[in-house]
């Protein structure tokens, strides 16, 4: 006997993709460090060398959500990059991707700027020195409300007060190509997030899913090509297309045809799918 498919409320689905995007930065950090580089600069309009001396600092947050009762760890991703190979002044990066936009967003990214910034402060006799990091969202979903950079004011005893920028970025902005041309490559596996709002109308148009069928090809030939010319290894390709197919799982549950093209575009490449 056959036993029924299990059901999820809205809520429930949404927490695990959100869990799904957390897991999946988290590799990607860790599984593609030589590729960090590239998107501080892009995040944060940096201009550091490709080679610049990084180290990872990944901290777990725990949140909880307003909606409801739930709890989840929210992966922020922290680096800490050197200016030059031999320069020991590390500058403080602090990054996370939240799949849905609210409000609350910049709230929670500044809130655990202030946490990373306490567990690494200075004490002297007289004086506690606090470097706050430069702080950063990518949002996945699109949303017109999202402005490219949020502004923190913080207001201090004595009438003394600071205002500091948190950069934004947006999936629905980069094209495949610019994705492969910036090396942000990231942020492939959160690619599909920007039709999260089309997959309704892309489910039953023949035409719609074979155009997204082809973005699903391409990237996977563009990866081919950077492991044929050593840019990636055959595990880093790999790790690519698994989380790419694991995410565009996690959005599509509800959409049988899009899903089914999905794994109709990744078919012919290799790679170890476990579904």
């Amino acid at each position: 006997m056959t036993e029924p498919e299990m059901e999820f409320t809205a809520e429930e689905q949404k927490l695990e993709t959100e869990k799904t995007v957390d897991s999946a930065l988290a590799a990607m950090v860790v599984r593609l460090e030589r590729y960090i580089v590239p998107l501080i600069n892009e995040l944060f309009g940096e201009s550091f060398p490709d080679n610049a001396k990084i180290r990872i600092l990944n901290r777990k947050h725990i949140r909880s959500r307003m909606e409801g009762s739930f709890r989840r760890g929210n992966t922020d991703v922290i680096i800490a990059v050197a200016e030059a190979l031999r320069d020991e002044a590390l500058r403080l990066y602090h990054f996370t991707c939240e799949p849905w936009f609210d409000n609350s967003a910049v709230v929670r990214c500044a809130e655990h700027g202030y946490v990373i910034a306490e567990e690494n402060a200075k004490m002297t006799p007289e004086e506690i020195i606090i470097t706050i990091p430069n702080s950063g969202i990518i949002f996945l979903r699109p949303d017109d409300r999202i402005p490219k950079k949020y502004t923190v004011n913080s207001e201090f005893p004595q009438r003394s007060g600071m205002s500091y920028g948190i950069p934004t970025l947006q999936m629905k902005d980069y094209s495949i190509d610019r994705l492969f041309e910036r090396k942000l490559l990231i942020l492939i596996p959160f690619y599909f997030f920007r039709y999260v709002n089309e997959f309704e109308k892309i489910d039953s148009n023949e035409e719609l899913l074979g155009k997204m069928e082809n973005e699903v090809i391409d990237i996977n030939t563009r990866l081919e090509a950077m492991k044929a010319k050593k840019e990636l290894t055959a595990v880093q390709k790999q790790v690519v297309q698994e989380l790419l197919l694991r995410v565009t799982d996690s959005l599509t549950e509800n959409y049988r045809n899009v899903r089914k093209m999905v794994d109709t575009g990744m078919s012919g490449y290799s790679m170890n799918k476990s579904r």
